[in-house]
């Protein structure tokens, strides 16, 4: 039987709700724009799961393969990997 968590949702559902907060706060679109791509290589990545079957495990294993493999796509056309700084 496939039940999921009370209060559970699924991560694309809690991003949607997470940028249109920070648009209420007032952050900068640009800003905004960022939280959005970022978190949308997110679950591309992760696929669709509900928020509560990620596992720290899983988050580390993404921010790990942004530092190594992900190649962004730069309007300058470099492909260096990202900074350790995310």
């Amino acid at each position: 039987m496939n039940r999921r968590s009370e209060g559970s949702m699924l991560i694309s559902k809690a991003i949607t709700g997470f940028v249109n907060y920070k648009l209420a706060e007032g952050l900068s679109q640009r800003t905004v724009d960022s939280y959005q791509r970022t978190l949308s290589k997110w679950i591309s990545h992760q696929g669709g799961k509900y928020i509560h079957e990620v596992t720290t495990n899983e988050i580390r294993s993404y921010l790990s393969w942004l530092r190594t493999d992900y190649q962004p796509l730069r309007k300058n056309g470099k492909t260096h990997p990202l900074s350790r700084r995310i």
